[in-house]
């Protein structure tokens, strides 16, 4: 008797996964503005990242964002926001190209008050990796190879990049997500993967993530 009400069972169920999957992607925007308000951080609209403070970076230079949320948190100046690729709205017949414009990421910035060690660490696991992987100047970890086969690392002064990527930066930038992160100037840019259900929770990890690589990069840095 009870097999008769197994496909009406399923079906509840995916059509409540359906509909909750879609709610959370309607409600992300008004929990995602509710989240900085909590933090005090104030939205300064649309960017394309062409004051000179942004112009050397790698992981911007490509990205938009329409919403660049920014304030102080756990005593650093930072900003936040959801990157786009600057090809986002242009047509193209490529269907690959129209997949790679509607990725999005979280692109997390602390503005450091003290000098840094400049480098850019990039993932060798995504199709993007084609346009950096081939250079061969890139830093290498003889102590760590599994790290330098995932991650691609560009810097002026090997010997500093590999004093300021510790263990627990590599560990990090190591995980299974491709993650990116820059120090560009005063900057320190986090860039990982966005889902458009991300909020709160989320992007709250990723502050913390910011703040504690800054700790580890700045005392290497000194």
């Amino acid at each position: 008797m009870f097999e008769q009400y197994t496909g009406y069972l399923w079906t509840a169920l995916f059509a409540a996964l359906v509909f909750y999957s879609l709610w959370q992607v309607v409600s992300a925007p008004f929990l995602v503005r509710r989240f900085y308000k909590k933090l005090g951080f104030s939205d300064h609209g649309k960017s394309a990242f062409e004051s000179a403070e942004y112009q050397p970076s790698i992981l911007l230079k490509t990205l938009n964002a329409s919403h660049v949320y920014r304030g102080v948190y756990k005593g650093n100046r930072v900003e936040q926001f959801a990157g786009f690729p600057e090809t986002r709205y242009k047509f193209t017949m490529s269907r690959v190209q129209r997949k790679r414009n509607q990725v999005l990421w979280t692109i997390s910035i602390l503005h450091s008050e003290s000098p840094l060690v400049p480098f850019c660490a990039r993932p060798t696991t995504v199709t993007d990796a084609l346009e950096y992987v081939l250079a061969q100047d890139n830093v290498t970890f003889p102590d760590d190879e599994p790290f330098t086969n995932r991650v691609h690392v560009t810097a002026e002064d090997h010997a500093l990049a590999r004093k300021v990527m510790t263990a627990p930066v590599r560990q990090y930038l190591n995980n299974i997500d491709p993650v990116s992160l820059e120090v560009v100037g005063s900057l320190l840019i986090l860039k990982v993967p966005r889902q458009p259900h991300d909020t709160g929770n989320k992007l709250n990890a990723d502050l913390n993530t910011l703040v504690d690589l800054f700790e580890s990069v700045k005392i290497t840095s000194i």
